[in-house]
């Protein structure tokens, strides 16, 4: 999970094949769903896209025959990220509003900010809808009231980008800078070096 959310495909895919054979050898079959939802995300992150999208879909159904809703928005958030990846609209749209649903009702907030994000990523390049900067909105006010600092970065740069394709580049440099500068360390990791880039070309 650590990896997944520093978004390194690689170590994400090493740790969760040792998690699945941990867990085959001790029968853990709710541990062995949740590391096929990893390396099926890992898989995909290494550019086996459609490999990758099974693998989750395998992982996450085996997730849900367990009944256990833990973490069950953020497995979500994963699979519509995939598919959105893929060029896919109506089924991410669909798993990120049953994730979100799901976030309310349960409480599990952890990965709430990263779902309204993705959504609006969604709405933007695939359907122009214009309520995707009220997604990404969403995102930055959940990232800032939970403290979560690389999600609410990764909403910063979605709003700096809407902006900057609007022609109102300024707004978003500003906003960007403001979450950049809350990091004092993690400057390899991918989402840093992509907010770096971004802030260099609107500046």
């Amino acid at each position: 999970m650590l990896h997944q959310l520093r978004r390194d495909g690689r170590r994400t895919r090493e740790f969760a094949a040792a998690a699945d054979a941990l867990a085959a050898e001790h029968r853990f079959s709710f541990w062995r769903a949740g590391a096929n939802v990893f390396a099926g995300w890992a898989a995909a992150a290494c550019g086996k896209a459609e490999e990758g999208a099974e693998q989750l879909r395998r992982g996450l159904l085996d997730w849900l025959a367990t009944e256990s809703v833990t973490y069950q928005s953020y497995f979500l958030g994963l699979f519509a990220e995939v598919l959105g990846a893929q060029g896919q609209v109506r089924e991410p749209l669909r798993l990120l509003d049953e994730a979100l649903a799901l976030a309310q009702q349960t409480g599990e907030g952890l990965f709430e900010a990263e779902l309204h994000r993705l959504r609006g990523e969604i709405m933007r390049h695939d359907v122009n809808d214009p309520r995707a900067e009220e997604n990404f909105r969403r995102a930055l006010d959940t990232a800032r009231r939970q403290e979560a600092k690389s999600l609410e970065l990764r909403a910063a740069m979605s709003l700096a980008r809407l902006f900057r394709d609007r022609g109102q580049p300024k707004r978003g440099v500003d906003l960007l800078r403001d979450a950049f500068g809350r990091f004092s360390e993690g400057w390899h990791t991918p989402d840093l070096r992509e907010a770096a880039a971004l802030v260099a070309e609107l500046a």
